[in-house]
């Protein structure tokens, strides 16, 4: 379980990166520093600018792709109990008035169940740095087929409580 979770950590990870790489295309900010003026100014202070937002993004221990990967994960392990909690109650046919403290406890939970096992004193990076010898097709394979878990679990848990809503409001 440990291993999955890391291993979806670092696949989420690579995604945001992509993405960060992909949005400094289109980012007219991105090629501000370009500019004459602004590029011998830099020069001068010795500073690359579009760097230090890629370290801002890409560094593994406190970066910006880190806290989003966290924050994906923690929500989508989330959307896995709510799912898991609303077809237990559909099973068992229990009539539940949800409130918002519920989903606030479940979020606490799911948080509190990807802190111990990927987060807790960085224990991730162990895992990527065994994640980094990953050959180019193992990494993009990895990454799919989290995009497609995360996408299958987030379609999972709407349409669970749409259930839930139906069998609440018709039954």
């Amino acid at each position: 379980m440990k291993n999955l979770l890391n291993k979806l950590y670092y696949c989420i990870y690579l995604l945001d990166i992509k993405l960060h790489f992909l949005s400094n295309k289109i980012n007219p900010f991105f090629y501000l520093p370009k500019i004459p003026f602004l590029k011998k100014r830099y020069e001068k202070l010795g500073v690359d600018v579009n760097e230090e937002v890629n370290k801002v993004f890409t560094d593994k221990e406190y970066g910006f792709s880190v806290m989003v990967s966290e924050a994906v994960l923690s929500l989508t392990f989330f959307q896995i109990l709510l799912s898991v909690i609303f077809i237990m109650l559909g099973i068992l046919d229990i009539r539940v008035t949800l409130r918002k403290e519920y989903f606030i406890i479940l979020a606490l939970s799911s948080y509190l169940f990807c802190y111990l096992l990927v987060f807790k004193n960085n224990e991730y990076l162990k895992y990527f740095k065994r994640y980094a010898s990953w050959t180019s097709f193992e990494k993009r394979k990895n990454v799919l087929l989290t995009l497609g878990f995360i996408l299958l679990t987030t379609t999972l848990s709407f349409l669970c409580i749409f259930y839930f809503n139906y069998l609440f409001h018709h039954l």
